[in-house]
């Protein structure tokens, strides 16, 4: 069995039935990877979102960067895309992820034509299963 997803704040992984795995290969094709990190290509966010969707995983941002010559360097223009301050712990979890997510899917087609050859680095939450 692998191990959870990975993200950024471990403590909010208690139990989820996704797999690091299978997250990962369902990107890790057409993926830049350096160190720990995944760079997802920006024209694959709606399939990213789409995923999350389906398995109830809540996208809280999407830092942007650009890969040139190897390097990982931020995407100066617009740095990320944070959803988590629509996040509103009296609703359920559902709820969030839909709100959340959809942002996510709102910017990036206004702006997804635009910008060429940018990467995304995801941070995602997972509910908390008591």
């Amino acid at each position: 069995m692998g191990e959870m997803v990975v993200v950024k704040d471990k403590s909010l992984i208690k139990n989820t039935i996704i797999r690091e795995e299978e997250f990962l290969n369902a990107f890790s094709i057409e993926s830049y990877h350096s160190g720990n990190e995944i760079y997802i290509p920006f024209s694959k966010l709606n399939k990213f979102v789409a995923f999350c969707l389906d398995n109830s995983v809540l996208i809280a941002s999407v830092e942007l960067f650009k890969v040139i010559n190897g390097r990982v360097i931020p995407y100066a223009e617009l740095i990320a895309i944070d959803s988590y301050r629509l996040f509103d712990e009296n609703v359920e979890w559902t709820s969030n992820v839909n709100k959340c997510n959809r942002f996510i899917l709102d910017c990036y087609k206004r702006i997804g034509d635009r910008v060429k050859d940018l990467y995304f680095n995801p941070v995602i939450l997972l509910e908390v299963r008591k």
